[in-house]
Order: structure tokens, then sequence, then C-alpha cells
């Protein structure tokens, strides 16, 4: 037994080390991987081998193909590399732009420097080549309602983790993003999750997912939104009367559809006639009018409701705006007429023996406006006669007849100390040009003032030379003039008056002291009763004016006694000296008065 024992621990020995040697080297790869053709295929491969790892230039990878070496970590290859680290004991490859020539079976072999070599032929691993990917999983609740907040998911299996495949939502907006996750046999699965919330318009519409791999081959999945939501009344619902029925339709968007009801008067009433066009419902309404001047679009479904007021339009006969107008000018005639009726109205133009049509008509609700160019420049008058079922309403205007301008009589000059003062009255239509000229200079009027077709220019200068003055008016249709004689010289005008003036006033005082003494003198009967007589004439002259004095020369000339070397306020030279004084200090184009006939009455 003694003999016996060093032979079995050398034996034991042996054993341990072929045993430790068996272990020691061993292989983890997938039996067989799914490539996409032009995408990337990744092998996971996990080597270990007796002792302590070693580093990179220690180690030796290959791949073979059959017999055929497809891959050695010591040469270059431009789509086959291994990505795991193999001082990790890692020997994952990543075949890119996988071609149908990579297809096949694969067994791996390590070489390490210092170490035995070993091919693990019984560790294959089939790649097997599929030309298009699968579609994605798209995930998400079809029914939803607008506004809730929703989550849709998509997922997509590859076999290329280092180039994981891109995922685009479409059709919606909202927050992503993405997860990958490692299945077994070389597959993983990337998915894309979505945040969104759903509006009104996105009903009816694909959500989709699209995934694009590696190499640029897509596929997407799509899923059909139904998007609930509760009605909404459109702007096309309307109502529309005649003279005996009330018809209303009302256009409602919902999903699922409505129901609509008629609230008249508090009442409600079921539509006539209701049919659904996609997601509009339409009810219809026709009744006995009037009903009421309000009718209600009541529309509901189980996400809510809402309603609308119709204001039903009052037929009765047209109404003519006082804003309407007419007016002319030098081209011809322009008229406006504007017109408020329901329904519909038809207007015309009438001038006296003659009718004319609108020129231009715009209608905007129930306003109706009329425009009329004519080449009408006589002065007429023309009226706007809008007519419908309910009525008739007329409105007559009165066309201005534009013409010259007209300078009125009662237009004067003056002067005095300060200077000159004219004033010139204008009627005209159109409005006129006034202006003031002197000696061939042009003067502007200091105030001009209009009143209708009146307009007053007056003009106030410190002239004082002797000269003429005019005042001349213009308007589209002609031209006017009128010249005034202004005084040679002030002080001569002051002399002519102030002069002869004094004098007569010192006569006056004279005669009527001498006329006193001479009556208390005379006590014949004939000359008291002359003076009785006198009197009453004079007293008349007060009231009757120029006929009195006329009276008064036919009593003296018939007179037996009166003294010659008197005379009294009727003689015809000295009788008009009152007149005199009370003459005012002006001028016209009329009246001059000359120092000829100043020094006649002297």
């Amino acid at each position: 037994m003694k003999a016996l024992q060093p032979g079995l621990a050398l034996l034991c020995l042996l054993l341990t080390a072929v045993c430790t040697d068996c272990q020691s080297w061993s292989l983890s790869v997938p039996h067989k991987i799914s490539a996409l053709q032009g995408s990337c295929v990744v092998v996971p491969c996990e080597v270990t081998y007796p002792g302590e790892a070693k580093s990179a230039d220690e180690v030796t990878t290959i791949w073979y193909k059959n017999s055929d070496t497809m891959f050695s970590s010591k040469e270059q290859v431009d789509r086959w590399k291994q990505i795991g680290d193999i001082e990790l004991r890692n020997c994952t490859l990543e075949i890119d732009q996988v071609r149908n020539t990579d297809a096949g079976r694969l067994h791996f072999r390590i070489e390490v420097k210092n170490l035995n070599s070993y091919s693990f032929k019984e560790n294959l691993v089939t790649v097997e080549l599929v030309d298009d990917p699968q579609e994605p999983k798209l995930n998400s609740p079809r029914d939803v309602k607008a506004g809730d907040r929703i989550f849709a998911s998509c997922e997509a299996l590859h076999s290329c983790p280092s180039h994981p495949p891109q995922f685009t939502w479409r059709n919606t907006k909202g927050l992503s993003h993405a997860q990958h996750q490692k299945l077994e046999n070389g597959e993983w699965k990337s998915s894309s999750t979505l945040e969104f919330t759903p509006a009104i318009q996105d009903n009816d519409k694909k959500l989709t997912c699209m995934v694009e791999h590696r190499g640029g081959k897509i596929k997407e999945s799509f899923v059909l939104l139904n998007v609930k939501y509760q009605p909404r009344i459109q702007n096309s619902s309307s109502c529309s009367v005649d003279t005996t029925t009330v018809s209303c339709q009302c256009h409602v968007d919902s999903n699922p559809e409505s129901q609509i009801t008629w609230r008249v008067r508090n009442r409600e009433m079921g539509a006539n006639i209701t049919y659904q066009k996609g997601t509009t419902t339409v009810g219809t309404l026709q009744a006995a009018f009037p009903l009421s001047r309000n009718v209600l679009c009541l529309a509901t479904n189980s996400y809510g409701k809402d309603e609308k007021s119709f204001l039903l339009p009052l037929h009765e006969k047209p109404e003519i705006h006082n804003d309407s107008r007419c007016a002319i000018n030098a081209t011809g005639l322009f008229c406006i007429c504007f017109v408020n009726s329901t329904p519909p109205v038809d207007i015309q133009w009438q001038l006296p023996g003659a009718s004319l049509s609108s020129s231009i008509t715009k209608k905007q609700g129930d306003m109706t406006t009329a425009i009329l160019m004519d080449p009408i420049t006589s002065s007429q008058s023309i009226s706007c006669l809008a007519v419908n079922d309910y009525g008739t309403a007329s409105m007559t205007f009165t066309v201005p007849k534009y013409e010259k301008p007209e300078i009125h009589n009662d237009s004067r000059c003056a002067i005095n100390a300060t200077g000159l003062f004219c004033i010139c009255f204008v009627n005209s239509t159109p409005p006129v040009d006034i202006q003031w000229q002197l000696s061939g200079t042009n003067l502007s009027s200091s105030i001009t003032t209009k009143q209708g077709d009146m307009t007053t220019a007056i003009l106030m200068d410190p002239i004082t030379s002797s000269q003429s003055i005019s005042c001349l008016a213009v308007n589209d249709y002609g031209r006017a003039s009128m010249t005034f004689t202004v005084p040679k010289d002030d002080l001569m005008w002051y002399l002519f008056i102030a002069l002869p003036s004094a004098a007569v006033l010192l006569i006056v005082v004279l005669v009527v002291v001498v006329c006193r003494r001479r009556a208390g003198k005379n006590t014949a009967e004939k000359n008291i009763n002359y003076v009785n007589k006198k009197t009453s004439v004079d007293s008349e002259d007060y009231r009757n004016g120029e006929k009195s004095r006329y009276t008064s020369w036919e009593i003296n000339e018939h007179q037996t006694s009166y003294d010659q070397d008197i005379y009294c306020n009727e003689h015809p030279v000295y009788g008009n000296t009152e007149e005199l004084q009370e003459m005012p200090h002006e001028y016209s184009r009329s009246s001059t008065v000359e120092a000829e006939d100043i020094y006649a009455n002297m």
C-alpha cells in the first residue's frame, strides 16, 4: 500500500490538471441570430480560458465560416469587428451592412500567448438573413377624449444594439423618450413612449409610429384616433323668415352625434328633420311665423352640450336713413341712399318725369346702400325710392343750383380817420373765393364768414390815398366783381362835411331867433292864420318826410304876407340843412356826394 501511494498521488495530480484544463476553456454564444439585410448584427460572445486574463496583445480571436476565416483580431476587416473587450473575456462581434454572404454558421477560435489555443467547433452560431424588419407594435387607446392626457408606446425588435432604431411620431404633438431592453439569443427590444393631449382636430387622424433601422429601412404602425368631444354649434347655422314661415338649420359638430332640440318661448320642440354627415349633425325647424323674436338651438351628447340663440328679423317696410344725401359739382350729380330693410329691398332714383338706376348697389346684413352718379347739372329735386314686400319708403333731396357768384347791392366801402372799411356780401353755390383788388394789387379779407349760401368778406386796411377798390368773387362756375370809389383825401372829406355843417347850424340858429322876434310883431289876422297853418305843416314834416316839404312849398307860394328877408325850414335851399347834418359819412358805388352839391346847399 505504501508503495502505491506515490503513484496514486501523481495520478490524482494529472487528473486534476486535465479536468482543470477542460473546465477553463468555455464559450457562450447564441445558437441562432437574425440579421436585417443592410443593417448590422451583433453576436454576443463570452469566452473563458485557464489562468488570469490576458491583455489584448496576448490574445487572438478568430471567426470562421466553415473553414474560411471571416475575421481575425490581428487583421483589419471593413465590416467585421470585435466590439467586446477581450481583456474582460468579452469577444462580442459586430457585422455591419449585412450581406447575403454573411449568412451561415460561424464558430469561434481563441489563441492565448504562452498558453494553449482552443476552437469551439461545437458552439456554432447560425446567422439568418431577413429582408424587411418587423412592424413595430403600437400600444395606444383608440377612443380618447379631447383634452385628456394620453400615453402611447411603440416597440421594435432588432439585433443591432450598437445602432438602435430611431422612432418618429406623426400627426400629433407631445413628449417622447426611448428605452432599450436586451432579450435572449442576441435579440433586443427598443421602445418609445409618447405623452400627448388629443384635440378635436385629431379626430379620425392616424397616430403613426415610424421606426427607421440601421441601413435606412423603415417600418411603421398606426392607430386611427376616435376623439370624443362635446357639441359645437357651427357658424353656418341660421334662420330665415318669409311672409308666413320661419326655417332654421342648426349645424352641430360633435363626437358622438348630438341630439338637437329647439326652444321657442320656453317650450322645447323636437327638430323636424335630423341627419348626420360625418361628425356634423344637422337639425331643421320649420314653423309658422311669427313664433317669437328668439329661437334657441340646444345640442347635447354624453360629453356635454352647446346652445345658440337666433334673433329672427322683423319684416317691415324699408326705412331710409337720414344720412342719405345728394350733392352736385362741376362733373355731375352724386347721391347715396342708405336703406334698412328685411326682406331685401329694391332701390330706384326718380327725377321729375324720369327714373334712374343706381350706379352701385351694396348689401351688408339688413343695410342696402345705393349710389347714383349721373352728369346732371341743372337745378331739380331727386328722390330715393325703396320698395320691398311690406311697403315703400322714399326721401326727396333738393339738388342745389350751382351758378356763378352774385354780389349783393348791400356791399359797400367807407373810410374814416383810422383807415378803410369794406364789406362784400356774396351769394354762391358752391363755395366762393373772395379777394379784394386795389390798383392791380390783391388784398386778403380781414374777416370771412359763411352762413348757408351767403359768404361775407370784410376788409379793414389803413388806406388814406385816393383810389378805387374792387370785390372779386370766384367759384367753379364763374366770377363776379363790384368796384367801390374811395374819397380822394380824408382831410378834405372832413372839411367838406364839417365846415358846411357848422355854417348851416349857425344859420338855423339865427333863423329861429329872427322868426320868433318877427312872429311877435305880426298882429294881422291873415298872418295869424298863416302861422297856425304852417305849424300843422311842420308837424307833418316829421311824419311824412319828403311829401311834407312839398306841402310846405304850396303854402308859401300862396301866402299873402311874409318877410322875404327871413328863411325858415321850408326854404328850398336852407330847408334841407337838417337832412345834410344827418347824412352818414359813407359812400357806395350807387351814390357819391360831390363838393359841388354841398356848396349848392349853402
